[in-house]
């Protein structure tokens, strides 16, 4: 694995303090990754962490999941966020939409319950959180993007105390590529701002067509903002 920073590649060569750890990943593996954390899958198919807390480190996070599995990873609160407690979602080794939760970066994990939902092996999975409110300790509105296994995007979610619900999306939003990954904006909790309620900045892209789709929920409707290149 290799940490690239922008702003000093030209002085330090692209270079960050990740990059001399050289940590793997399985072969196949995808990442996701919500500050200061990135996750990886390793050869036996374990969800492995690398977490940034003055230095990097690595840690196995205990979680079987179907090979080359994608994931997502949100925060819980605004509070917990700052102290890595994280939701990991992903699908687990027998193809089920799984999410693990933690209360802090040293927390162990502990199963969040969802309705069972079987996915295609390997599906496109994508995920943001929004907060309910300005209160630190607020719950949040979790959004879940996966790909059917006729290509078309659904949407488990939970933004209220009544549960997770599924249903499908537009049909506008067109059918992402086969093997695309589905990427979402959640902003992050380590800027000068707060994370704020709102759904100015909810968007996911995904391939469409070998093109860069955005698309855009404002809390009831998803569109399509257009292509990005």
């Amino acid at each position: 694995m290799r940490e690239q920073q922008v702003p000093e590649q030209r002085t330090l060569n692209g270079n960050g303090s990740m990059s001399p750890n050289a940590w793997k990943a399985g072969v196949g593996s995808r990442f996701t990754s919500y500050w200061p954390s990135v996750i990886i899958q390793d050869d036996t198919s374990q969800l492995q962490e690398i977490y940034y807390n003055g230095s990097w480190s690595q840690n196995n996070l205990g979680l079987a999941c179907q090979n080359h599995s994608a994931f997502a990873e949100i925060p819980v609160s605004i509070k917990g966020g700052l102290i890595g407690a994280e939701n990991f979602i992903y699908q687990r080794d027998d193809q089920k939409l799984f999410i693990e939760g933690r209360k802090d970066s040293t927390a162990s994990v502990s199963t969040v319950t969802i309705p069972a939902i079987t996915l295609p092996a390997e599906a496109a999975i994508g995920a943001f959180s929004i907060p309910r409110s300005t209160a630190s300790n607020s719950a949040m509105n979790n959004y879940i993007l996966w790909q059917n296994a006729t290509g078309a995007i659904q949407m488990t979610w939970e933004d209220d105390n009544t549960g997770w619900r599924t249903s499908s999306t537009p049909a506008s939003l067109g059918i992402p590529d086969k093997g695309t990954g589905i990427s979402c904006l959640t902003p992050t909790l380590w800027a000068v701002g707060s994370l704020q309620p709102g759904y100015s900045m909810a968007r996911c892209y995904y391939l469409v067509e070998g093109r860069i789709r955005e698309i855009q929920y404002d809390g009831s409707n998803w569109s399509v903002v257009g292509n990005v290149i």
